[in-house]
């Protein structure tokens, strides 16, 4: 095996790629003619995908070459070109931003908070909307029914069981919002937010008191499907006056993604960990479809895995490629 020179945060993004490639080949991982295979389904893929993901997967079968001394396929990708790619991903996912850059981030926060100095606009609600999902990576939907838990006195006197957490206090309490398709590893999850700072707790605390009064800027009360819609319509219209061109694409769901990236740019946060506090299943599924590790940033403080749900999540990254790059073909 040829030594890596990759950082571990690329190692790690080509394994990814590599695993989910592995699932659409029909051909077992110990075949000699596995490699092959996984050659055969980037030719096949090129039409649909873009040339940008063209040339990401590219990189990551080269690396996996290297891994089991195919030299001879090497070669042949490194002189194979992206044209019959797109110019860009066709579908509506591969159009949504997946991180914010710092400017964005700032330019949209001082829009709402000009706003939200008016008492009927949106602009209160998408202000503490978008900071909790930033620091917490809930999903918008998932803010309708999470509750803030300031101690275990609290949190047990309502009917809660205290061995689902092991963290500090308070603690956030939320209903996974994949758990009935399997994307999940349960019901719901605990978020410690003990290091949190008073600002970054309120934020939280208001969004969350939004979030279960349903009430619009105008003092109307509807279902959280209706009132959902009506806030990231309203957030659309931001997003437009104050971008064009790929930041136009700036959702609610691209603060999520924001915070996963600055979990992952975080070396004292691993992927089941990160897995834990977002409501993934599987410590895969950020890796392979979240903002990525060099979009993170630093921030005043983060939130807290709970062990108890880490031990729940599934280690699948290391497993799945453990298992193609054990099985040299021969």
């Amino acid at each position: 095996m040829k030594e890596r020179t990759k950082t571990e945060g690329t190692i790690t993004e080509y394994t990814s790629r590599i695993v989910t490639m592995a699932r659409r080949v029909d051909c077992p991982h110990n075949s000699p003619h596995f490699p092959d295979a996984l050659l055969k389904q980037l030719l096949i893929e090129k039409t649909s995908i873009s040339k940008a993901t063209w040339f990401k997967k590219k990189a990551s079968l080269i690396y996996y070459f290297e891994q089991v001394n195919r030299d001879d396929l090497i070669e042949k990708l490194q002189v194979m070109k992206p044209e019959g790619a797109l110019s860009k991903s066709s579908n509506t996912s591969g159009r949504k931003k997946k991180s914010l850059t710092k400017n964005e981030e700032d330019k949209v926060r001082f829009e709402l908070e000009k706003m939200a100095k008016s008492s009927n606009t949106w602009g209160r609600q998408l202000l503490s909307y978008t900071e909790c999902i930033l620091l917490t990576g809930m999903r918008p939907i998932e803010l309708h029914g999470a509750k803030l838990y300031s101690s275990s006195t609290e949190f047990i006197s309502e009917g809660n069981i205290l061995g689902d957490y092991s963290g500090n206090w308070p603690m956030l309490h939320i209903h996974n919002g994949k758990q009935t398709n399997g994307r999940s590893f349960g019901i719901k999850r605990h978020v410690d937010l003990s290091q949190l700072n008073k600002k970054q707790l309120l934020y939280i605390k208001i969004s969350l008191a939004y979030a279960n009064s349903l009430e619009t800027p105008t003092g109307q009360s509807t279902d959280y499907k209706q009132y959902y819609d009506a806030l990231r319509h309203a957030f659309s219209r931001v997003i437009k006056k104050l971008f064009s061109g790929r930041s136009s694409f700036i959702s609610l769901y691209t603060y999520r993604h924001q915070c996963i990236a600055d979990l992952k740019a975080d070396d004292n946060y691993s992927l089941l960990q990160i897995a834990a506090i977002v409501g993934h299943g599987n410590d895969l599924t950020a890796t392979e479809h979240y903002g990525r590790k060099k979009s993170g940033r630093s921030r005043e403080a983060k939130v807290q895995a709970n062990d108890v749900d880490v031990a729940k999540v599934r280690p699948l990254l290391n497993e799945k490629m453990n298992n193609i790059t054990s099985h040299k073909p021969h």
